[in-house]
């Protein structure tokens, strides 16, 4: 009853489209907000909520699998296979049809028979039938469909399981560029104080006699360029803070707190035990198998499409002819269906089925090597940028000496004020490269995880 009165409102509704009174998503930087926002999302999950202090990397990525609509996607393809699932399961229960006609003429219906003329019914009658039909055998075409179906089940799971560990991966990447920014402005604002510093040095040094001029203006200079440098590092802090309020659902303009990331964990197991990982466990290339074999079934089930269907019926009729012997009654048989020409519509559509599997083959086989190819590309970058750390350490130390060493000596009037600002430079220069290679390395950390199939929760 429940499902009939259903029907029978969106008959009555005109069958209007489903979502059609949605609200206009427009994000709260464009002018909207968080309501018209929420009231947009359709079968989404329900976000957690935002902690009270800085955002960790597990935080951004937990509100990233909530609320990115790659996750919703990837969800709802699932919900349209099990819908296409049960659509075939639909077609071999028994079918219920209601008829009915109405018949009119403008004579009477009837024979002669040696002259005589006999009325053999009404020239207006109506009809009612009530038809039940049972599938009984279509030698297996509906079975292969249903195991297609249930193939791109397991092949729509498979592609959510990726598609979260890339949104896992998206949010890690961008949580880590905005912590380099970030790190990036500091550089440059103590760039900054240094140069300042150095520039009231330089000032007093000349009010004394004991600079020319130039040496002031070079300081000037190097301070104008560090504060361009400012405004750039700045600029680009607020780009992958927007990217990522963008991954983890949030307005873009929101200035998110994190809290800051330790260093990336090391790699247990070599390279060939990588590459075993990724081809055992990657998602993607799961559901590319699960892929080969719905085509593989789908071409099953063409091929079966010349086969005979057999089908059992029964009907009741009603008629309001009064010349009727019986005015109802009840029938039952069975149908044996067999297509003998039909256009060759099976042989085209089992021929394209072929070249079907052929090409989820070629699909599967190219997402392998591009997994490979992810696997070697994220662990050379990630031992690239692991060696270059201590490099960096290393390369801090040596410049804070050096400027030290150099400033006594522009004390004692041996050097000049740009003597000093090369050190400084060279020194903001190894703090940018540590702060470089730290986050490039949690990055390529992640992306190692990600190519290798690991799921998001175990980062």
């Amino acid at each position: 009853m429940r499902r009939l009165s259903t029907v029978l409102l969106m008959a009555a509704a005109g069958c209007s489209a489903p979502y059609s009174d949605r609200a206009e998503y427009r994000p709260v930087s464009a002018g909207g907000d968080a309501a018209s926002r929420d009231a947009t999302r359709v079968s989404q999950a329900a976000a957690p909520e935002l902690p009270a202090g800085p955002l960790t990397l597990s935080a951004c990525i937990e509100r990233a699998l909530a609320r990115n609509r790659r996750g919703w996607i990837a969800e709802r393809r699932i919900l349209l296979a099990e819908d296409r699932y049960r659509e075939d399961i639909a077609k071999i229960l028994p079918k219920v049809t209601l008829e009915g006609r109405y018949d009119w003429r403008n004579n009477d219906r009837g024979s002669l028979l040696g002259g005589q003329a006999f009325v053999a019914g009404e020239r207006d009658s109506g009809t009612a039938k009530a038809s039940l039909l049972v599938p009984i055998y279509d030698f297996g075409q509906s079975g292969a469909a249903r195991d297609a179906d249930t193939d791109r089940i397991d092949a729509a799971r498979q592609e959510r399981d990726r598609a979260r560990q890339e949104i896992a991966l998206a949010a890690s990447q961008a949580y880590f560029r905005v912590l380099e920014a970030r790190r990036i402005v500091d550089v440059v604002e103590e760039s900054i104080r240094l140069v300042e510093r150095q520039a009231a040095i330089a000032r007093d040094f000349l009010s004394q006699g004991l600079v020319a001029r130039s040496d002031v203006l070079t300081t000037e200079v190097q301070l104008a360029e560090r504060r361009q440098d400012l405004a750039r590092a700045r600029n680009n802090s607020a780009l992958a803070l927007a990217v990522l309020n963008r991954l983890i659902g949030e307005d873009q303009d929101r200035m998110t707190e994190l809290a800051e990331a330790g260093d990336a964990a090391p790699w247990d197991g070599g390279y060939p035990e990588a590459l075993a990982l990724a081809l055992a466990r990657r998602p993607d290339l799961a559901a590319a198998r699960f892929r080969i074999k719905a085509a593989r079934d789908d071409w099953r089930s063409s091929s079966r499409g010349h086969l005979p269907s057999l089908y059992a019926t029964a009907d009741y009729l009603y008629s309001t002819d009064d010349t009727l012997l019986n005015k109802d009654w009840l029938q039952a048989g069975a149908v044996l269906t067999v297509p003998l020409f039909d256009g060759l519509a099976t042989e085209f559509r089992t021929a394209r089925r072929e070249r079907e599997i052929a090409e989820v083959i070629d699909f599967h086989d190219e997402a392998v090597d591009e997994a490979l190819l992810q696997v070697k590309q994220a662990w050379l970058e990630f031992e690239e940028a692991q060696s270059r750390l201590p490099l960096a350490r290393r390369g801090i130390e040596l410049a804070e000496e050096n400027l030290r060493v150099i400033r006594d000596q522009y004390a004692e009037g041996l050097l000049t004020s740009a003597d000093v600002l090369a050190e400084e430079d060279r020194l903001s220069r190894s703090r940018t490269a540590l702060a470089r290679a730290r986050y490039d390395a949690q990055a390529a950390r992640a992306r190692l995880s990600c190519a290798v199939g690991e799921p998001p929760e175990s980062r």
